[in-house]
């Protein structure tokens, strides 16, 4: 035992001793194991970076989606339970099936004929561009009472919008009313905003609206969301290609670094050869990482009828 202790520290002694007379060398060859401790560094820290782009990912862009009939040829005259929209906006869940973790920006409308006023529509939307028809293009203007944002059309609030024009009646605090008779049931809403320039016989209400305090179900003229999945496509091949970068360079050094050791100079035409593989491998990693990151998700959606 205490012999080969012995012959160990003889063995770092020569190391050291070699070291010592050949300077040069013994920095070239520190410098080389710290090049090589940097980029593990620099490796797992980009990891780490493409871990949390990836959460970014699924949390930032989204892709634009929109309910159809089965034959994808309607989006307009659904006929699809409220019960669905439910369970995007998280309302109801089934077991194993979470479509608000991934779901944002819901749109949907429900509209039913209104015996009072007479000729006119009960329109139930989730927000202003549920409806095309208060889209701005349409030339429609919309102006809201004081105190009141369109986030209250996700409630059950009894409060609408009216067409421009619509006669009002006060209600028991002042506040413009309008009365009107759904399925033989009476009821009152407040008027909180005018709509200029759009169709004048629709009431637009919130999309949970009560009748007497009961939740119904109903069926969903139209519907689209957004689904959140990835960052920009540059930024991903910024991310990917430098990773290739990192691995290829200091490679490159180390193998030249240990070629210079081994012969002690390098030739013209070895540094050339050498700049043209590394070249050539940087230009394969370039393309391949554009391709990569140029993939359409929507291109690998099927609908089968």
């Amino acid at each position: 035992m205490k012999q080969n202790r012995r012959s160990g520290q003889a063995l770092w002694q020569v190391v050291l001793a070699a070291m010592w007379h050949r300077k040069g060398f013994g920095i070239l060859l520190f410098g080389v194991a710290a090049l090589g401790v940097f980029a593990s560094a620099a490796l797992q820290n980009l990891t780490v970076r493409q871990e949390a782009a990836m959460a970014e990912m699924v949390r930032d862009t989204q892709i634009h989606c929109v309910v159809t009939d089965a034959h994808g040829t309607d989006s307009d005259n659904l006929g699809m339970f409220s019960a669905f929209v439910d369970m995007l906006l998280g309302l109801r869940r089934e077991r194993g099936c979470y479509l608000d973790e991934y779901v944002k920006n819901v749109r949907a409308k429900a509209s039913f004929p209104l015996e009072q006023p007479a000729d006119m529509t009960l329109r139930r939307i989730l927000s202003f561009d549920s409806d095309s028809a208060l889209a701005d293009v349409a030339g429609v203007r919309i102006e809201l009472a004081e105190g009141w944002a369109e986030a209250v059309f996700q409630t059950d609030a009894r409060v609408c919008m009216a067409p421009e024009g619509l006669g009002t009646q006060p209600g028991a605090e002042g506040q413009p009313c309008i009365n009107v008779i759904r399925n033989g049931v009476p009821l009152t809403l407040q008027v909180i905003g005018t709509v200029y320039g759009g169709p004048g016989n629709v009431i637009w209400c919130p999309f949970y609206l009560q009748q007497e305090g009961v939740t119904e179900a109903f069926l969903v003229e139209s519907c689209s969301f957004d689904i959140c999945l990835g960052l920009k496509g540059r930024r991903v091949f910024g991310q990917v290609f430098a990773e290739q970068v990192l691995l290829a360079i200091p490679g490159a050094v180390v193998g030249g670094s240990a070629g210079l050791l081994l012969e002690g100079s390098f030739s013209a035409g070895a540094l050339a050869r050498a700049g043209l593989i590394l070249g050539i491998f940087l230009a394969g990693a370039a393309a391949a990482c554009w391709k990569v990151t140029r993939v359409n998700v929507m291109k690998l959606m099927k609908v089968e009828e």
